[in-house]
């Protein structure tokens, strides 16, 4: 029996707060992966400039950040629908089109399960293998499409930080559009490695979640979009709620795009931030991180269990997500965002005495 713990995600700041008896501005957050740069001033300014938006309805197409939109990605507004973050998107797609038979690649993020249960459809699972080093290989993910209507996959893969390269998906659209099969791809980490997104693959089997929350660090203004062919996004319209996307994400949203400098900074920063984390991680005996292409790396603990870790650093003030709620992942695994410097050597240096 699957129970509400099996759903709870990390981020929860306020939670840790409570259990610790540690101020929320006093922990460090490692377990919601949010881009360390935070917001950009300029944000923060054009935010308070326009609090007076709050006492109207905002736009319920959008149609401004929907403009945005299609030129960030080269796309026909007509083919972006946006939400109040990109979850919803997840729960609307599924309604939309009565999925009964669904196939998940796991360990992956828990909402799709989720959302296909309330659903009441099957769900069959690929599961990648520790063993294997969590290696996707597409023939035999091949051979487990038969029989579904639709797939859900992730990438990069939320919490293993991989990605499949293009080519490979590439071969699952074309496979999925001649056996009339929806490919869910869920973009939302995306970001890092933009050149890699099939964003120009769109058509009328495929749909590609993407998400402001992570990358552009507005998790609390709830922000997310997705793409697909103009007969798609007019079928979930059709169900959207009205008035979803409040006025300040609205605005937030279309002055992120435009951000050239956070972004291009953004997208260094990370990979010289990750590539120095894995490292000094990989130097500490009893933890085992896999190579991830995004903010967050998954850990293997040989020692002791993620939840009495959990419990340890949280003592230090530090949180990590514990993955053993994850599908196909145990006790024995964390995951921790890729922070700034000064925040990876204070978590390096809490490992190092509590592992």
């Amino acid at each position: 029996m699957i129970k509400m713990a099996d759903w709870l995600h990390g981020g929860n700041i306020r939670k840790a707060a409570e259990t610790s008896g540690i101020s929320p501005g006093d922990i460090l957050d490692f377990s919601a992966n949010i881009n360390p740069l935070g917001l950009p001033v300029r944000l923060k300014k054009l935010i308070k400039e326009n609090l007076s938006e709050i006492l109207h309805y905002p736009d319920p197409e959008c149609k401004l950040l929907k403009k945005k939109i299609s030129q960030y990605l080269n796309l026909n507004p007509k083919e972006i629908i946006i939400e109040n973050g990109s979850t919803p998107l997840i729960y609307l797609f599924i309604q939309a089109f009565a999925l009964q038979r669904a196939l998940i690649l796991v360990p992956t993020f828990s909402e799709y399960e989720r959302a296909i249960r309330i659903q009441g459809a099957k769900i069959r699972f690929f599961l990648l293998k520790e063993k294997d080093n969590f290696r996707f290989e597409l023939r035999k993910f091949v051979k487990f499409m038969d029989g579904v209507d639709s797939l859900f996959l992730c990438n990069p893969n939320n919490p293993i930080g991989s990605i499949i390269p293009q080519e490979e998906l590439m071969e699952i659209v074309k496979l999925s559009k001649r056996r009339n099969i929806f490919l869910f791809l869920d973009e939302a980490f995306i970001d890092y490695q933009e050149k890699e997104s099939l964003k120009k693959a769109i058509g009328k089997n495929l749909f590609i979640l993407r998400s402001f929350t992570k990358f552009f660090a507005i998790p609390g203004l709830r922000l997310g979009y997705g793409i697909g062919n103009k007969r798609l996004i007019q079928r979930l319209d059709k169900i959207r709620v009205p008035w979803s996307v409040n006025s300040l994400a609205q605005i937030a949203g279309g002055f992120l795009l435009d951000d050239g400098e956070f972004i291009k900074k953004s997208r260094k920063f990370m990979e010289k931030e990750r590539f120095f984390l894995f490292n000094e991680l990989a130097k500490i005996p009893g933890l085992k991180p896999f190579p991830s292409t995004t903010n967050f790396i998954l850990i293997k603990i040989k020692s002791l269990s993620a939840s009495h870790l959990q419990r340890e650093l949280l003592k230090k003030g530090i949180l990590i997500r514990d993955c053993s709620n994850i599908r196909g992942l145990d006790n024995s695994f964390i995951r921790v965002a890729v922070k700034n410097r000064k925040e990876n050597l204070k978590l390096l240096e809490a490992l190092r005495k509590t592992v």
